[in-house]
């Protein structure tokens, strides 16, 4: 599924896109990880980290092997979190 930003979501792609990311938080929750990388349709990396403070930050890389700028808020649940990650910065 292609997202694109510059035009309006057809009915029904943002409940998709929400199960997806939904879905891949779950497989790395069960498989013992604490981050997990996406790669979108713009090839910007997004990066969703649990830190020790139980809480789950959000950052993108600025460009490859560039720097990852960290997103102004932390969340306690791991798919809201990830869910902002794949909207990209904003």
């Amino acid at each position: 599924m292609l997202v694109s930003d510059t035009e309006a979501p057809q009915p029904g792609e943002l409940e998709k896109l929400k199960g997806a990311v939904r879905d891949l938080w779950a497989m790395m929750l069960d498989s013992g990880q604490d981050f997990v990388v996406f790669m979108d349709h713009r090839r910007l990396r997004t990066r969703v980290e649990r830190r020790p403070d139980d809480l789950y930050y959000v950052s993108w890389e600025e460009h490859e092997d560039g720097p990852w700028i960290d997103y102004y808020r932390a969340f306690e649940d791991p798919r809201e979190a990830a869910f902002h990650g794949f909207q990209g910065p904003h």
